[in-house]
């Protein structure tokens, strides 16, 4: 994620561990309420580095925060594999600009 300058490390079993001081991960439900751990939800952060820009985000991810990895033990929340996109979030980031530029292009070529 782009607006993160925290990485995220992908362990052995495809986790995305987010364990450290610097970010706080949230899951939140449609209400933008905090679930907690080992639910499904819109995924947020506040990120304590930025200082050009807020450091608190909601994204269109929907995750699922887990207190710690099933596959690898490591402590610290983490973010299971299956990440995708909220109903009716639209693709965010550069290649999916890139990829509507390219389709919008190839549609206006066919006319």
């Amino acid at each position: 994620m782009a607006e993160s300058v925290v990485p995220y490390v992908e362990c052995e079993g495809h986790y995305y561990h987010t364990g450290n001081t610097l970010l706080h991960p949230l899951v939140l439900d449609d209400e933008l309420e905090p679930l907690g751990y080992g639910k499904d939800g819109r995924f947020a952060f506040i990120d304590t580095l930025p200082h050009a820009y807020p450091g608190c985000i909601i994204s269109g991810d929907k995750v699922k925060l887990l207190e710690s990895c099933p596959s690898c033990n490591r402590p610290g929340p983490v973010i299971s594999p299956s990440v995708g996109r909220m109903p009716g979030a639209e693709d965010a980031g550069c290649a999916a600009m890139v990829r509507k530029l390219m389709e919008e292009e190839a549609a206006g070529r066919r006319t």
